[in-house]
């Protein structure tokens, strides 16, 4: 019976032959030493699987698994199901793990026993190369961002494997290409989160990825995920709030009077809500509302002194921007400011 390793790192791979060599390095070169490689491979009809064997050869710690190509959330259950680490560590086969990633995340986690769930800033490599994607670091600001997006890049997590295992939390195949976000959802109610506040994943964007080559499918996806949490919030939305709110998590503003109104509307009926039932942290739920009012408003600067005016006006705005901020979107509405 092999000891236990401290971490699994879990790695689903198909199709994956042009960037594999260089991710399974990155994750052998780690300074934390203790750790297995669970690699789900789904039967690639390219180099991947001869790259895997070259690999399993050579070091005892890759433990491939193969089975048929049946989807990414399989893949991964499969890894988890698999893993005997007390961590499991998610990675993608075209993503650079730096060399003290594994320690770090680990170390926090031993040392904050109540976190579940912990990623990491992480650095754009491929299309739009030299991006930085920060998270927030703190558990209830992220469980809060979590009403609008998720907040962890997936392949930056290190999750706790026993709390999977208690409260039997797979990846759900009926939110695919979300299903971390929906996994967060859940493990919500379970533990705490955390990000790290340091690039120590550099995250690959290509043609080939989730996300761009299911952008329809993964929005639709994460509209599931939003609105069964405002059915938490006892707010059945109509159709028409429903379109709203995906354009106000998306970010896909419109920059017209009405457009401004109901989504303040919108937000402040969510704040009262959350205010009754208080299903998120206060202040700040109210603060990341604000920052969405913010955002609207700021998108909508073209319509001068009215939209500085309604900004101010609305209950949403008393978290106060920094001077900064308030200044910028001044000179913006055409405000003389100062």
């Amino acid at each position: 019976m092999l000891p236990q390793p401290l971490a699994t790192i879990v790695m689903p791979v198909y199709n994956s032959d042009r960037f594999l060599q260089e991710a399974i390095n990155s994750i052998l070169s780690q300074t934390l030493k203790d750790f297995e490689v669970v690699i789900v491979a789904g039967n690639s009809t390219d180099k991947s699987d001869a790259i895997l064997e070259n690999f399993r050869k050579k070091d005892k710690r890759i433990n491939v698994v193969h089975q048929e190509h049946d989807g990414l959330v399989s893949a991964l259950n499969m890894g988890c199901l698999l893993a005997r680490g007390k961590y499991i560590a998610r990675m993608d086969a075209d993503d650079i793990s730096l060399q003290e990633r594994l320690e770090k995340q680990v170390s926090f986690m031993e040392a904050h026993p109540d976190v579940g769930v912990c990623g990491t800033w992480t650095k754009i490599i491929g299309c739009k190369s030299g991006d930085i994607w920060r998270y927030p670091s703190d558990d209830e600001r992220i469980r809060c961002e979590m009403f609008f997006n998720s907040c962890f890049v997936h392949p930056s997590v290190v999750m706790r494997r026993d709390l999977l295992a208690l409260f039997d939390l797979p990846y759900d195949p009926k939110f695919i290409h979300a299903e971390d976000y929906e996994l967060w959802v859940r493990l919500s109610r379970y533990t705490r989160f955390a990000n790290l506040p340091k690039v120590l994943l550099y995250h690959r964007l290509h043609s080939n990825n989730v996300g761009s080559m299911y952008t329809a499918e993964q929005e639709t996806t994460a509209d599931r995920i939003r609105h069964n949490q405002l059915l938490q919030l006892d707010i059945t939305p109509s159709q028409e709030e429903s379109i709203l709110h995906r354009s106000i998590a998306s970010r896909k503003f419109q920059a017209d009077k009405d457009f401004v109104e109901k989504s303040e509307e919108w937000l402040r009926k969510i704040k009262q809500s959350n205010e009754t039932l208080q299903c998120y942290p206060e202040p700040a739920f109210s603060k990341v509302l604000a920052e969405y009012w913010f955002a609207v408003c700021n998108h909508a600067s073209s319509l001068g002194s009215w939209s500085w005016k309604i900004f101010w006006q609305s209950p949403l705005s008393k978290s106060e921007l920094n001077p900064k901020r308030k200044m910028a979107f001044a000179v913006k509405c055409g405000i003389k400011y100062g």
